[in-house]
């Protein structure tokens, strides 16, 4: 989900900037003016990903089995609690449909309960 989310975020920066261009704006003030719902995010999400894919190849590569799953399951955590700040935007665009952000919710409080014994 976080490669479409970053794919969708830099398509919609190129093309809020796009527009803000043929409207007059030269590149610094089209720039500017992109930054409050798009670049911005765009960045977040970049982050985001970048954390959470080291973060998941740290824990898959936990010798312990144990401690292996534990971290596991909070990579799977966090991911979904990272996932649901953008649940706007997974609708706006189109990836979620119905209730699919429900059962997103859901799955975070399963996880919670999951790990709650292990803590």
């Amino acid at each position: 989900m976080y490669k479409w989310l970053t794919a969708y975020m830099l398509k919609t920066t190129y093309e809020k900037v796009a527009k803000l261009k043929r409207e007059g704006a030269d590149n610094l003030q089209a720039k500017n003016d992109s930054q409050s719902y798009n670049a911005v995010t765009l960045s977040v999400i970049y982050g985001e990903n970048y954390i959470l894919n080291h973060f998941y190849k740290t824990a898959k590569s936990f010798e312990d089995e144990a401690c292996r799953k534990v971290l596991l399951k909070m990579v799977s955590l966090y991911g979904a609690f990272l996932l649901e700040k953008h649940m706007a935007t997974l609708y706006i665009g189109g990836y979620f449909s119905l209730d699919q952000g429900l059962h997103l919710r859901e799955g975070i409080l399963k996880m919670c309960s999951l790990l709650a014994p292990e803590a």
